[in-house]
């Protein structure tokens, strides 16, 4: 479903909020495109940003694919990419790797040394980033030969790491995060007899390699395996789809719960009915499953295929469902003539569901495939529209085509849709991934063959086959917010050197992330507040001078560092 190509985007409608006009702007757009003698496509499944505030992409081309000035040649059927795009939308560096098979990339992160790290699967008997080379559990070819891969890419465009895991059959991995100390950490499933994450082997709760169990591994920055771990059902497939991961190193995952019972270590959850249930886990930084909660209703199929987690633990995931459905006692009604309808549901950090909203078309489809949350909390959410007309809250957004196209969509959290927008005409579109980043918001996916000007913009694509895109967006302000966000923290001493302190904090009952911020809303630090937290400090060794923002929950101030 996420792996939908043809035509392109030509008309931006911009919606009206509840309260007020909103103001967003596509800004740029930056697209690969295929040579006069070669049919390349490519197409764009993560991104992240570096220091510098550049974008990072990550994602697979085959045939010959030019990204600005660099063009780029498969080695197989398909290989796999990382660009980067400077802040006005231009190309700076494209690197390939991969083998004569299917090769993926399935995210993507960015180090505080400005290292890229990446995760994928490869098919490729062999496959070579630079001078080195991953060999397959097993002859490699097919969709069952496919092996897990993490490597590390360096500013200049050199790999200077990678590691494989995985076993005899399919090995899959839906994400990559990262924390503070250059540790990765991934998830995803196998259908492998055993799976290899270094000296840890997980079997497969079958014992045949016959369904898919979960795993996530975590591997630490000289590129050794750490830790893996599973949950499974010997009777039926379990599925990961999405990660996030928090300031403390608790990784969040999401998917779908098919069998009537799943465990995660001592915690059992129950599936609703027949069908699949969403689920979501998490797990700390220790190995141990701390939590695992279910949503849905017996004979309704829910599939959530993005998660985010804000600074006070919340999960929020996003995706689409078949029919009334509810996430605990939040009723999740199907509009008539919808066959999959889209979803944001928040899930608090005690394991409660606190929220379920409905928005996408009108008709047909719905495919939100992304979630990023802000420091307020709102939820801004990215994929793709199959239906002419869309409905989120009480905004309307309607494409001139007929073809399935982008779109974009924040809900506060009190439940309120405050802005929606799309572009396409009559091709097929989506939007794979999304981030945020003050008031602007990067998108990046797949835009179709019929190539016209994105939003308002004129800008030419000369593409004539399928291609990756990253387009920059800008005018996120939200029309509400949580009634904390005009608290101010008091911060002391100010301008501050070494550190800074922080009183008068308003305690709460959960646990808080404290994130310093730069002036572009890149994260420079982070670290977690114990509940019912009054006052604290924040180290700022290493810090370079400059104004930064310092937020706590929806609180939030200015720090000089000197």
């Amino acid at each position: 479903m996420r792996h939908l190509y043809h035509f392109l985007v030509g008309c931006l409608i911009l919606a009206v909020s509840p309260t007020r006009l909103q103001a967003q702007t596509w800004q740029w757009l930056a697209t690969s495109t295929g040579s006069a003698t070669s049919t390349g496509v490519s197409d764009i499944t993560a991104t992240a940003t570096d220091g510098a505030g550049n974008t990072v992409v990550v994602g697979t081309f085959s045939g010959t694919v030019t990204f600005g000035s660099t063009t780029l040649v498969s080695a197989g059927a398909s290989d796999l990419f990382v660009g980067r795009v400077n802040a006005s939308g231009a190309w700076t560096q494209a690197v390939r790797a991969g083998g004569p098979g299917n090769e993926t990339a399935k995210g993507v992160a960015v180090d505080n040394s400005g290292n890229i790290l990446v995760t994928g699967t490869f098919t490729s008997v062999t496959m070579a980033f630079d001078a080195f080379t991953l060999t397959n559990a097993t002859t490699g070819g097919t969709s069952n030969d496919q092996d897990i891969f993490v490597a590390r890419l360096n500013p200049a465009g050199s790999w200077t790491q990678a590691v494989r895991a995985g076993g005899n059959k399919a090995d899959l991995v839906v994400g990559l995060t990262l924390d503070a100390a250059g540790n990765v950490t991934i998830a995803g499933g196998f259908n492998s007899v055993s799976a290899g994450f270094g000296a840890t082997t997980l079997p497969n709760s079958d014992n045949t390699g016959t369904n898919y169990d979960i795993f996530v591994a975590r591997l630490n920055n000289v590129g050794t395996w750490t830790q893996a771990v599973q949950a499974g059902n010997a009777s039926t497939s379990e599925q990961a789809l999405a990660l996030a991961q928090d300031g403390a190193g608790n990784a969040y995952i999401t998917g779908l719960l098919s069998s009537s019972t799943l465990t995660f270590g001592a915690i059992s959850i129950a599936n609703s009915g027949t069908s699949s249930d969403a689920f979501v886990a998490r797990l700390n930084s220790a190995g141990t499953w701390t939590q695992a909660v279910a949503g849905g209703v017996s004979g309704v199929f829910e599939q959530p295929n993005a998660i985010a987690v804000d600074g006070s633990g919340n999960a929020v995931v996003a995706g689409l469902y078949t029919g009334s459905t509810s996430f605990g006692a939040n009723p999740l009604p199907l509009p008539a003539g919808v066959t999959f309808g889209g979803f944001v549901a928040r899930l608090s950090a005690a394991g409660i569901w606190t929220q379920a909203v409905p928005g996408g078309g009108t008709s047909g489809t719905t495919f939100p495939n992304a979630v990023a949350v802000d420091a307020s909390g709102n939820a801004t959410v990215a994929g793709q529209l199959n239906s002419a007309t869309a409905q989120f809250g009480t905004i309307a957004v309607n494409s001139t085509g007929t073809g399935a196209d982008v779109f974009v969509a924040r809900l506060n959290t009190a439940g309120t849709w405050t802005y929606a927008l799309r572009a396409g005409t009559s091709g097929v579109d989506s939007a794979r991934d999304i981030f945020l980043a003050g008031t602007t918001a990067t998108v990046a996916g797949q835009l179709g063959t019929v190539m016209a000007p994105f939003g308002f913009n004129s800008l030419p694509i000369t593409a004539t086959t399928a291609t990756g895109f990253v387009a920059r967006l800008t005018g996120l302000v939200s029309s509400s917010r949580p009634s904390r966000a005009t608290e101010s923290l008091v911060l002391l001493p100010n301008p501050a050197h070494g550190a800074v302190r922080l009183q008068s904090l308003v305690p709460s009952n959960k646990p808080l992330a404290l994130i310093l911020t730069d002036g572009l809303g890149r994260e420079v630090r982070r670290q977690v507040l114990p509940a019912h937290t009054t006052a604290t400090q924040l180290d700022l060794t290493g810090v370079a001078p400059g104004i930064y923002i310092v937020r706590c929950g929806a609180a939030s101030g200015k720090v000089v560092v000197e």
